[in-house]
């Protein structure tokens, strides 16, 4: 995205429907807002070709390559609209990320016209757990009460604050099964009265829609590790830079909480460098736990007498951490 008060606003493409036998609609996306547009079939046969290509789109390839030169100029034939629409704003509410707002435009040639009467909000992605589930303990939060300050993967994992509460959020549908069983396994903690002995994302609260009925969850809410750039997980550490007294002291920590996650019947199920997150008092951290652990069964093996998941190479290198 471009800084504000820049000439150029930046946008990306996120989608395209349809294909050389039907019209196109191209989805673009700048400041968290979707910008629908409708081209006409022939825009892709223009000749000179400043918009799509001079010839037919007969095959998959032409058209490919159509959309791609296509997509360039609407970037520049948008900049009006996304200045009016679509400004930079230097707070976000989770709302606005959840249910971008969705301005549909139609293209023909080279003149863009607005439909207004085809605007409207989008529908954000559910998380599938029954709320009646949610322990007292954990919040239920409205995605206007959350402001998103920084997006870690994408929208689909967040940095945000929650009335100054500094937070991590995660999408519903976003790798949904995953999500899902971290939930469950992060509940299971807070179930047990565990979570502030073992050095684990902690859930904090769920986010909720309600305006609908049933009030469906969106996404989870947990504790924001606060790394320690440029080392944010052990994937970003090379071995031969750390000290042998630091990474005993990783190995001791994470081998204490797998241990007392193990009682409880969590397992880390997602065993990998880029799942140590490393802190800004060198504490290691680790994330992608799996509850119950019969999801695993089939790649489940022993090792020290606890079960983890079968490692991939990745996984095999923590064993150069002594892990």
């Amino acid at each position: 995205m471009s800084s504000p008060g820049s000439s150029f606003v930046g946008s990306m493409m996120v989608r395209v429907d349809g294909g050389i036998d039907c019209p196109t609609d191209i989805t673009l996306l700048c400041n968290h807002r979707r910008f629908v547009v409708e081209v006409a079939r022939s825009t892709f046969s223009l000749d000179p070709p400043q918009l799509g290509t001079a010839t037919e789109a007969e095959t998959e390839e032409i058209y490919d390559a159509a959309v791609a030169s296509l997509v360039d100029s609407l970037m520049m034939l948008l900049q009006p609209f996304y200045r009016e629409l679509a400004p930079f704003r230097d707070q976000l509410a989770l709302d606005e990320l959840l249910q971008p707002f969705c301005f549909t435009l139609s293209i023909d040639g080279q003149v863009l016209q607005r439909d207004p009467a085809r605007e409207a909000v989008g529908r954000p992605p559910r998380l599938g757990i029954d709320l009646g589930t949610v322990p007292q303990s954990v919040r239920r939060i409205r995605p206007k009460d959350v402001i998103v300050l920084r997006e870690l993967m994408g929208e689909n994992v967040c940095k945000v604050s929650v009335h100054g509460e500094i937070m991590c959020y995660k999408k519903g549908g976003w790798q949904h099964t995953s999500l899902v069983r971290e939930y469950t396994a992060l509940k299971k903690l807070v179930d047990h009265g565990l979570p502030y002995r073992i050095r684990v994302p902690l859930l904090k609260g769920i986010v909720v829609l309600k305006d609908e009925d049933p009030v469906m969850a969106l996404g989870v809410l947990m504790t924001y590790i606060d790394p320690d750039p440029p080392q944010y997980t052990l994937s970003h550490v090379k071995l031969d830079s750390v000290p042998q007294e630091q990474r005993k002291r990783w190995a001791m920590q994470i081998r204490s909480m797998l241990k007392e996650l193990h009682e409880n019947g969590v397992i880390w199920g997602d065993a990998k460098l880029n799942n140590v997150l490393l802190d800004r008092e060198g504490n290691a951290c680790v994330q992608g736990l799996i509850y119950p652990p019969h999801f695993l069964l089939p790649l489940v093996r022993p090792y020290n007498s606890n079960p983890i998941a079968a490692p991939s190479q990745d996984a095999l290198n923590l064993y150069e951490y002594g892990l």
